[in-house]
């Protein structure tokens, strides 16, 4: 550049997909994580008991891209260590929670 300034675009949408660690770990009873979408994706989330049944959907469907939240109320579940799987088409995280009640 001559002037020693360079143009730059700053992109909003993020290049990956980026999930936030869940909190607070432990919790009771309401645990949270943010997630990022560079594009709008199909997303499955799911919580599972250490026996890998599946106790709860907390998501299923098209969701657009951007920043999201999501929480699940464990109020009436017991005390114990659970997953929660974050599931994309290309991607997957699970993340271990413990409820302490």
């Amino acid at each position: 550049s001559i002037n020693g300034y360079v143009d730059m675009v700053l992109n909003e949408i993020p290049s990956k997909i980026n999930v936030g660690n869940a909190y607070p770990n432990p919790f009771n009873p309401i645990v949270g994580f943010d997630y990022v979408l560079p594009r709008e994706s199909e997303v499955d989330i799911r919580v599972f008991n250490v026996n890998g049944q599946e106790i709860s959907i907390l998501h299923q469907g098209i969701v657009k891209s951007g920043s999201h939240a999501v929480s699940w109320n464990a109020d009436t579940f017991s005390s114990g260590v659970y997953f929660i799987k974050f599931e994309t088409n290309n991607f997957l995280s699970t993340q271990k929670v413990m409820l302490i009640k």
